[in-house]
């Protein structure tokens, strides 16, 4: 059996899991087309993130050509990370090699290859990400009465309608995702145990309390929230405590500084990640904010031993409650659910099963969301995707991802900033947009975003 990873490396989990597959059997190698700054090491690497413009679609175009010339055939499964494919995809910068071949034509080859296809979904890439607003506002102001947002945005429900015409299977890594696809298996994060654990016998136990956050993208894991209770909470003990913000970092430099004791906190939105897992393997309690009904009953990240906050009042309690030595938490116990439900090993032979029954034409079962459906049926049928749950998404405004267009995702955001009273912000953004907020086009979609909010029972 032969599985190539590809096209690009999210939370280390292409590299983790070729490399236990390797060990039980299956011939598997990784591709990636950017490094970024945490480094992670492909078997083959394109490096595309030192090219701009026509050199990154020269090198991309030569790469994409080669590979399914003369070396798609020798594999069996396409492994496909992050909802992207060879020819195309949206992280980092995104890619799109010869567009004028159509949308995933290179899916369509491998299919006529006879080749097996499967997609790891593991977050932002399906999920609409006015999910994590609505979470971080209700974190904020508890007492909000917001619409829940849709599943996708809409470029996400066209896209992955696209792509299920050619997976063998989707997989997601917890079932916090699952509603978010059509059809899904859950497998769960894997994480590379060997690296902690020598790191972990040389821990060096410093004096110190340290409150550990890394965050791979701030908007998203609520760096902003976060980091103003870390600095209360530093000014409050002073010098038991330190603050290690770790940005920017290779991902190995960055687990030297996972090593001591204190806090590890991971996001403030609704579930955890590859950080969460490291802290937990190197004894830290983690800290994260998951609402109940989050994850289903039988995912082990329901009983995860994190401890979970739902305000800022709670964080700030947590880690009063730690530093004082009033909350209890058992390092093992930690260590002990990351290696029985996300060790590399474990999961690869489940993976392993995966493909091998994908190859031996054996029906497979999945989790359907129905939800995912309805939503859906709505977009078919030329209806407005958002009407049901429409409010601000900042980052929208940032990265020129909204529902239809530029003017409408800037207007939400000031719209909905405007109404939740956030004058500061909302004016910031208005000074960024500048002359964009007379025009009338501008305005049309300020007053349909005030009009939907003030009809949907909202209280902000």
């Amino acid at each position: 059996m032969k599985v190539i990873h590809l096209p690009v490396i999210i939370a280390n989990n292409s590299v983790v899991l070729s490399k236990y597959l390797n060990r039980i059997g299956v011939d598997s190698k990784t591709i990636s087309y950017f490094r970024t700054w945490l480094n992670y090491e492909a078997d083959i690497s394109i490096d595309l993130d030192k090219l701009n413009g026509d050199q990154r679609q020269e090198k991309l175009a030569n790469f994409v050509d080669d590979f399914m010339k003369h070396e798609a055939k020798k594999y069996d499964i396409f492994h496909f990370h992050f909802l992207g494919t060879l020819a195309s995809g949206s992280s980092f910068g995104g890619w799109n090699a010869f567009p004028e071949r159509g949308p995933a034509w290179d899916l369509e080859a491998l299919k006529r290859m006879g080749k097996k296809i499967v997609f790891y979904c593991v977050g932002s890439e399906i999920r609409n990400n006015s999910k994590i607003i609505y979470n971080q506002l209700k974190f904020l102001l508890p007492e909000l009465d917001i619409p829940a947002p849709p599943l996708n945005r809409l470029e996400q429900y066209q896209k992955i309608w696209l792509l299920t015409k050619y997976a063998d299977a989707l997989v997601c890594g917890d079932s916090e995702t699952q509603p978010h696809l059509p059809f899904s298996k859950m497998i769960l994060h894997p994480i590379d145990l060997e690296p902690l654990d020598s790191r972990q016998k040389d821990n060096p136990g410093l004096e110190k309390i340290s409150l550990l956050h890394a965050p791979s993208n701030n908007l998203y894991k609520g760096t902003d929230i976060i980091h103003p209770v870390m600095e209360k909470i530093k000014s409050e003990y002073t010098d038991r405590v330190e603050i290690r913000l770790i940005q920017n970092v290779a991902h190995d430099k960055a687990l030297e500084l996972y090593r001591g004791h204190g806090p590890a906190i991971d996001q403030i939105n609704m579930s955890f990640g590859l950080f969460a897992l490291e802290a937990m393997a190197f004894g830290r309690p983690v800290i994260c904010s998951v609402r109940p009904g989050t994850f289903s009953p039988d995912d082990p990240k329901a009983s995860a031993p994190i401890w979970s906050v739902l305000t800022m009042q709670e964080l700030e309690t947590a880690l009063r409650e730690y530093i004082d030595g009033r909350r209890d938490y058992d390092p093992e116990s930690m260590r002990t659910y990351v290696r029985e439900h996300h060790g590399g090993e474990a999961l690869a032979r489940q993976w392993k099963d995966l493909y091998q029954s994908l190859l031996d034409g054996e029906r497979q079962y999945f989790y359907i969301s129905q939800k995912w459906y309805e939503e859906f049926d709505r977009v078919i049928r030329g209806q407005v995707v958002d009407q049901a749950g429409y409010y601000h998404l900042a980052s929208e405004c940032q990265m020129a991802q909204g529902l239809y267009d530029n003017f409408e995702m800037s207007a939400k955001a000031l719209a909905a900033l405007n109404m939740a009273g956030q004058r500061e912000r909302a004016g910031q953004i208005k000074a960024q947009l500048d002359a964009a907020v007379y025009d009338s086009k501008f305005r049309r979609h300020y007053d349909r975003a005030v009009n939907i909010w003030q009809n949907s029972g909202s209280s902000i």
